[in-house]
């Protein structure tokens, strides 16, 4: 009884330890997605650098010509006091959108919490005691000591 609640135990802590060290908060699958999500805000942190730099100009740009501010304010519908405005349907204007920055994302929980890694685990060393109790049964007549089986008749 003792031999098979040790090994069913044991099978329990195994299968909890394989889980937790694969879907568990620490995990390997865990740690690969952190990679994967470093990589891409490393990059989206170089797009938005690049883009903070071109608005930087284009801002500094207004800021000193006025050419270029007069541009900037008849793109937004400024217009001086002795023109007339004729709206058209606009382009897209695709100078502003030639880089795509991602949009930030969160990390999310383990596809494991470790409450069901426990449980799985708890499940499975129960199954694996029963199983033992079942298989484990000796059929009727035969003797349980070895002793028995050798007396005389």
């Amino acid at each position: 009884m003792k031999l098979r609640f040790l090994t069913a135990f044991y099978a329990g802590f195994f299968t909890y330890c394989i889980l937790a060290m694969v879907f568990g908060p620490s995990g390997v699958s865990v740690v690969r997605d952190l990679e994967r999500q470093t990589t891409v805000m490393g990059n989206n942190m170089e797009k938005l650098e690049i883009k903070s730099k071109r608005l930087s100009r284009r801002l500094e740009s207004i800021r000193n010509d006025p050419e270029t501010l007069r541009i900037e304010a008849r793109s937004l519908g400024y217009v001086t006091a002795d023109e007339g405005i004729i709206r058209l349907i606009p382009a897209l204007d695709m100078k502003d959108h030639d880089e795509t920055v991602e949009t930030m994302f969160t990390v999310e929980p383990p596809s494991l919490p470790d409450s069901s890694a426990k449980a799985i685990a708890g499940s499975f060393t129960a199954l694996v005691f029963l199983l033992s109790m079942i298989l484990g049964k000796r059929p009727k007549g035969h003797a349980s000591s070895g002793a028995s089986a050798f007396s005389r008749r």
